[in-house]
């Protein structure tokens, strides 16, 4: 599946259940680990990388939040769990 978000449009949010790994293709993804006054440093996925390779293994809920970063569109592709096994 294809995904674009456009610049600071959220992914997912912390807590929600994950169904999906994310490959960034094009622009930017920033990943901030936990919640509120708990957030660590964010961290930046940038083209060819990934996030959420563990819902492919395991039930997941995301422990943290992503948002497109870059200026420009971002777009993912994303492997559905369910269609993996």
């Amino acid at each position: 599946t294809e995904r674009a978000l456009a610049s600071g449009e959220e992914l997912f949010r912390f807590g929600a259940k994950s169904n999906h790994m994310f490959f960034v293709v094009r622009g930017s993804v920033t990943y901030v680990f936990g919640y509120g006054e708990s957030e660590l440093n964010p961290t930046k996925i940038m083209g060819r990388q990934w996030l959420c390779e563990a819902a492919l293994w395991v039930k997941w809920d995301h422990h943290g939040r992503a948002f497109a970063s870059s200026s420009a569109p971002c777009d993912l592709g994303a492997m559905s769990a369910i269609e993996f096994h």
